[in-house]
């Protein structure tokens, strides 16, 4: 069953290359080639925005709240210790949020935090720990929402490109349809990267469903290279 399920997601990649394909060779190349930049533009300025923006963001506002959930519901002991008292603190949450926090109770982590041998248990917790799970979790929202953004300004752009090269010459036309669905294969790319994107937020919040979740991704042929695959590396 699970090998079904495996190729019914591969076979939804394929879909998605293929009909951003068929769309971006409808639109031509210089109308695609746009719309691409565009999106790595808006990719990579909402990726700046959303790394520089969750620091300022969690320091400003966020911190504060942390430590002093931290220091509501620890009373010490060791690592399994205080990780039921957290548990029990997180289960008063917002679901969402404790989700997110729940994500940062790893046993490792916090035993490698409690060694550093501090007297205050909650800032070390909250630098090592959960401060970071928070971080990240602010980084992803920040991020969706930039996207969004400059993604609706570079569709109402596209718009006014394809009008002005809606139209090349029947000589030209073959050629311009071909080269707009090699761009649609880099667009798609771009797509299948996001959709992942969109899968690791549902993991994060609220974990993996019995028919998607991140091993049924990993174990994909083709989303599970997108899934894995860190943007910034291209530039280290």
């Amino acid at each position: 069953m699970d090998k079904v399920i495996v190729l019914a997601y591969d076979l939804g990649a394929v879909l998605i290359i293929l009909m951003t394909m068929a769309r971006s060779a409808q639109k031509g190349f210089a109308t695609g080639i746009f719309q691409l930049v565009g999106r790595l533009a808006a990719f990579f300025g909402a990726l700046f925005v959303a790394r520089e923006g969750a620091t300022i963001i969690y320091d400003s506002f966020l911190k504060t709240e942390v430590t002093s959930f931290l220091n509501r519901n620890l009373q010490g002991g060791q690592a399994a210790e205080i990780i039921s008292q957290l548990q029990a603190g997180l289960d008063q949450l917002p679901q969402v949020l404790g989700n997110v926090l729940d994500m940062a109770l790893d046993v490792d982590a916090i035993t490698q935090a409690v060694s550093q041998g501090t007297s205050s248990l909650a800032s070390v917790l909250e630098e090592a720990v959960i401060g970071p799970a928070v971080l990240g979790f602010v980084s992803v929202l920040l991020f969706t929402v930039c996207f969004a953004l400059l993604g609706g300004l570079v569709r109402l752009l596209t718009s006014a490109i394809h009008f002005v090269f809606h139209s090349p010459s029947p000589i030209l036309l073959p050629i311009d349809r071909f080269l707009g669905s090699v761009v649609g294969l880099l667009q798609a790319s771009v797509n299948l990267y996001l959709v992942c994107i969109l899968l690791r937020l549902a993991f994060y919040l609220f974990g993996g469903m019995r028919y998607c979740n991140q091993q049924i991704i990993m174990d994909t042929f083709i989303l599970s290279k997108f899934y894995t695959f860190d943007p910034l590396s291209l530039f280290a």
